[in-house]
């Protein structure tokens, strides 16, 4: 069961990345047109704000929190070695490893969507009539989310890379008992 529920949380996030990137097109390609200095920029940059709307700090803690599932699902598949299938317990382990995988894969896109989201806000508040703070807070809040997304992002790739080496263990261990 928690293998089949990250699965449905990478493909939640796989419908978020498809949805944004067809309302960032679309709202690109639906507008009337650009007028007056710096138009095409704040059109360019609310186009790509729309379509990275996804790529925020909360989606990468659940994406950790998956990849905190593939660990546990490990840990206690290796630590299980005495008791069922040694081939079914080396299987399960192996999906954990594939499933944080793409975890970090995700990890990556979301920090992706991160930046884009911030060149976005920057670019859409870059012709704006005034310096108001109510603008700069914004690409501040933005700067901080990409940061936020970043320190994630680095500890679940890191942890992936410590899972690859604790399955390997832990599948070597099954198969040598």
């Amino acid at each position: 069961m928690p293998e089949i529920a990250a699965v449905v949380v990478l493909l939640a996030v796989g419908l978020l990345v498809l949805g944004g990137l067809a309302s960032g097109v679309a709202a690109a390609w639906g507008s009337s047109g650009a007028f007056g200095p710096g138009a095409g920029e704040v059109l360019a940059g609310s186009s790509i704000e729309i379509g990275a709307e996804w790529a925020d700090p909360v989606l990468a803690m659940v994406l950790l929190g998956v990849l905190c599932l593939c660990w546990w699902q490990v840990d206690g598949w290796s630590s299980a070695s005495d008791h069922g299938d040694p081939v079914d317990m080396a299987d399960h382990i192996v999906r954990s490893r594939e499933i944080a995988g793409w975890v970090s894969r995700t990890l990556v896109l979301t920090l992706a969507g991160s930046v884009a989201l911030f060149v976005g806000v920057v670019l859409a508040n870059s012709r704006a009539g005034s310096a108001s703070s109510l603008i700069w807070s914004r690409d501040i809040y933005e700067a901080a989310s990409v940061l936020a997304v970043t320190t994630i992002a680095s500890g679940g790739i890191w942890a992936s890379g410590r899972l690859r080496t604790r399955s390997d263990v832990g599948t070597a261990g099954i198969r040598a008992g």
